[in-house]
């Protein structure tokens, strides 16, 4: 009877603010020992795991593969750990190109681009130790991506299994001036309970970012279906695997009659939604227009909306009374609907002069937001 192998520790990153639903996210995958953190998450799983948490993870940046802790109490401190910690000659081999990145806090490195270049060495130097040559570095496109984190003195090392940023999904060619990054229109949806059988509609819909999010939960279609992985170019994956799970996935998806909709007063910016849309597989599933484009009246659903919160762009006294102006229409027109409003401080979310049942602060890039809750009934 064969042995089970031992689960692997793994590394998944989000915005500030969403780690309890990539959290959830995790746990609904099957992932074991879940341990949220400012920023991300821990957890636990097989490779078949991993490559599931890179197809389905909406919320998540990255996903990493964690290969080991260590000390990096000073630059040769961190050269040993480094060398030691696994035979790199088998993960980064001189066939393939390699790239380290490093972050550093409370540590000796003042500066995080050193540890990274001292990591490098040491894989190098390990690889061509063993094998009589040694990998080329290729900062652009990678085939092994290494990442080094130092908190203090503790060391801890993963390979990026997801390659870039998860919230590139590849549908948006072109964003509004204030673009939200896909995986926070996914988690501002799971934040507002969004049930993916009501209404969903959004009056400032830009490049329509909340709106093809909202189509690919209300049809479980994985939101990474079609995208390259860092994992694709390890040595020795089985691609077959991917292949296989990446079939499995596309399955899942299921028809949704959900009534998803948006408006936006600049039409040149609506083109560009209904390109999205498009490129995503759902633009018969989003109805765009400069007006109305569903009717609030038959069932009360979500009302999502990304106004121009004053950052970087907008008059501020403009800006408040948009946050007016969206209240009212909550109040008249979508009486009895819920909001999920995003904005930049809590006299915007008061200027709507409606109930905030709920605020979740949250990062859009660098800038601290808050996702606001109202309406006239909480989940």
């Amino acid at each position: 009877m064969s042995k089970r192998r031992p689960l692997q520790s793994y590394v998944a990153t989000t915005a500030l603010g969403l780690e309890r639903v990539l959290g959830a996210e995790l746990e609904a995958l099957g992932a074991q020992d879940v341990q949220t953190w400012g920023g991300g998450a821990r957890f636990k799983g097989d490779r078949r795991l991993m490559i599931r948490a890179c197809l389905w993870l909406r919320t998540a940046h990255r996903v990493r593969w964690i290969l080991g802790h260590g000390t990096a109490r000073n630059p040769d401190d961190l050269y040993r750990s480094i060398q030691k910690m696994v035979r790199w000659q088998g993960l980064a081999p001189a066939s393939h190109t390699l790239r380290v990145d490093a972050t550093a806090r409370n540590s000796c490195f003042r500066d995080a681009r050193f540890a990274g270049l001292k990591t490098k060495d040491a894989i190098v130097d390990a690889v061509r130790d063993a094998t009589g040559d040694r990998p080329s570095i290729d900062l652009e496109d990678p085939d092994i991506s290494v990442h080094v984190r130092i908190v203090g003195e503790r060391l801890t090392v993963g390979l990026e299994a997801s390659g870039g940023s998860l919230h590139a999904r590849g549908y948006r060619s072109q964003s509004g001036p204030a673009p939200l990054r896909e995986t926070l229109a996914a988690g501002m949806l799971r934040l507002a309970d969004w049930d993916p059988q009501e209404p969903l509609f959004d009056p400032m819909c830009g490049s329509g970012t909340i709106l093809i999010e909202g189509a690919l939960i209300a049809s479980n279609r994985a939101p990474n279906l079609d995208r390259r992985f860092g994992f694709e170019r390890w040595p020795g994956f089985r691609l077959d695997k991917l292949a296989t799970l990446r079939h499995a996935a596309a399955q899942e998806a299921r028809p949704s009659e959900v009534a998803i909709a948006g408006s936006d007063r600049d039409r040149r910016i609506l083109s560009t939604a209904r390109a999205n849309t498009a490129r995503a597989d759902c633009g018969d599933r989003i109805a765009i227009e400069t007006e109305l484009a569903l009717d609030p009246s038959a069932r009360p659903g979500l009302l999502v909306a990304n106004p121009p919160y004053g950052e970087r762009m907008g008059d501020k006294r403009e800006v408040m009374r948009t946050y007016t102006a969206l209240g009212k229409l909550l109040q008249t027109t979508f009486k009895g609907w819920r909001g999920a409003v995003l904005a930049k401080t809590e006299e915007q979310l008061k200027a709507m002069d409606l109930p905030i049942h709920k605020r979740f602060p949250l990062k859009n890039g660098p800038i601290d937001i808050l996702l606001g809750i109202v309406g006239p009934s909480s989940r």
